[in-house]
C-alpha cells in the first residue's frame, strides 16, 4: 500500500473538509408549493402535486351524475385551488358544480397531504350538496365521505377507495372507489366510479380551461 507523505497527507486531508463544508452550506433542495424542503419527496411523490398544482382554474365538463338508479348525462363548471402556505400542509379542493347554465348541485372534493414523517398520506374529502332547491324534487342534505388515495406514476392516476366511517365495519363491498386521471394535455378527468352513492357525479372529463390560475 502506498503511504502519502506528511505534506500531501495535510494537503488531502484540507480538501476534504473543504468539500464536506460546500455540502454543508449546500442550499435545501427547491420543492413544489407547500412541501417543506428538509423533508424532500419522492420523484413520483413531486410529480404528482406539479400536476395538482398545474389544473387550478376554471374548467368546462362534461359528465355523468347517478340520479337514484340512474345514469343523466349532464355538463357544468369545475373550480380547481389549491392553498398552501409556509409550515402548513397543501391542500387542494375541487367544486363540480352542475347544469353548467344553472348549477343546482355541487360535489365537493379536497383533497390533503396530513403530516407524516414516513410517506405520503393522501386523504380525500367528499360533500355533495344542493346548492338551491330544483323545483319537484325532496330536498338533499349534504354528505360527506372519506377515502384513501395512492398515486400511480406510470398512468397518471390518483386511485380513492372509500374509508368506512366505522372501525368495526368489517364489510367493504359497499364502499365506494374512482379514479382522478390527469392527461397530458392538462385538466382533469374522474373515471371507473365503483358502488358510487346518488348525487355523485359518475365520470368527468374536463373540455375547456374557462379561467388559468392567477398564481
Amino acid at each position: 500500500m502506498r503511504h502519502l507523505s506528511k505534506p500531501h497527507f495535510f494537503l488531502s486531508l484540507i480538501v476534504f473538509i473543504g468539500t464536506l463544508q460546500l455540502i454543508a452550506q449546500a442550499p435545501p433542495p427547491v420543492m413544489p408549493t407547500g412541501v417543506p424542503s428538509s423533508n424532500p419527496l419522492p420523484s413520483p411523490d413531486r410529480e404528482m402535486l406539479q400536476r395538482l398544482n398545474q389544473t387550478d382554474g376554471s374548467w368546462s365538463f362534461t359528465a355523468r351524475v347517478l340520479e337514484g338508479e340512474e345514469e343523466v348525462a349532464t355538463t357544468g363548471v369545475l373550480l380547481f385551488v389549491s392553498h398552501s402556505g409556509p409550515g402548513h400542509p397543501p391542500v387542494w379542493q375541487m367544486k363540480w358544480q352542475w347544469p353548467a347554465d344553472n348549477p343546482t348541485h355541487q360535489m365537493t372534493d379536497t383533497i390533503m397531504i396530513p403530516p407524516n414523517p414516513t410517506m405520503v398520506d393522501l386523504r380525500l374529502i367528499r360533500s355533495i350538496r344542493t346548492l338551491h332547491q330544483v323545483a319537484n324534487t325532496p330536498p338533499q342534505h349534504s354528505m360527506s365521505l372519506n377515502f384513501s388515495g395512492t398515486w400511480n406514476a406510470e398512468t397518471q392516476t390518483l386511485v380513492w377507495n372509500e374509508i368506512p366511517k366505522a372501525v368495526s365495519v368489517n364489510k367493504t363491498g359497499n364502499l365506494g372507489s374512482f379514479e382522478l386521471v390527469f392527461p397530458e394535455t392538462g385538466g382533469l378527468n374522474l373515471q371507473n366510479s365503483e358502488r358510487i352513492k346518488t348525487g355523485q357525479l359518475i365520470s368527468a372529463e374536463t373540455t375547456e380551461v374557462l379561467e388559468p390560475s392567477g398564481k
